[in-house]
């Protein structure tokens, strides 16, 4: 990544995340519903220790453009894989996308990326009590990217992740996950 100037770069608002399954919310609209912003205060931007080793996450985290909170409600069992799109209308993006899934829930989905120039992405997804939840991400864009993701899982929950990149220019993709629980 040598050959990005960060500091030349202009980021803009400008990404749309659409899903199949779930409530999506700009972070503002979710910090305004009671139950949302609980789940935000305890869990977004819970790891921010990266900031002081990782300058990508460093550079997202303090100046995000875009923000969503996608809510997967309790007792959501689905046995195909759910579309979750990212597209970006603006050349650069710095986005944050906070996913909850809820207790007792089975869900898949399928992460595609439509970016035009460069993208870093924070993902913070909580796997609540007794809900199992398989993300594959299939980027397949000619671009920039960085993403960090990060899982933090509750009793009895479990995660599958796939991660597939192809036909960038760069990927740096990171993936971390928190076990809260037997």
């Amino acid at each position: 990544y040598s050959i990005i100037n960060f500091d030349q770069l202009e980021f803009k608002e400008g990404l749309n995340i659409t899903s199949e399954v779930g409530d999506i919310y700009s972070l503002e609209q979710a910090k305004n519903k009671e139950k949302l912003q609980k789940k935000l205060d305890k869990f977004a931007f819970s790891d921010l220790n990266q900031i002081s080793s990782n300058k990508f996450f460093a550079k997202n985290a303090l100046n995000y453009t875009d923000s969503y909170f996608l809510h997967v409600t309790e007792d959501t069992k689905l046995n195909e894989f759910q579309l979750l799109k990212i597209t970006q209308r603006v050349k650069n993006s710095l986005g944050y996308l906070f996913i909850f899934v809820e207790p007792n829930c089975e869900v898949k989905f399928i992460e595609k990326t439509d970016t035009s120039n460069y993208l870093s992405l924070i993902v913070d997804l909580v796997v609540a009590e007794n809900s199992s939840f398989e993300y594959v991400i299939s980027q397949q864009n000619e671009s920039y990217t960085l993403t960090s993701r990060q899982s933090f899982i509750q009793r009895d929950a479990n995660i599958t992740w796939f991660d597939f990149n192809f036909g960038s220019k760069k990927v740096k993709s990171s993936i971390s996950n928190q076990l809260l629980g037997q």
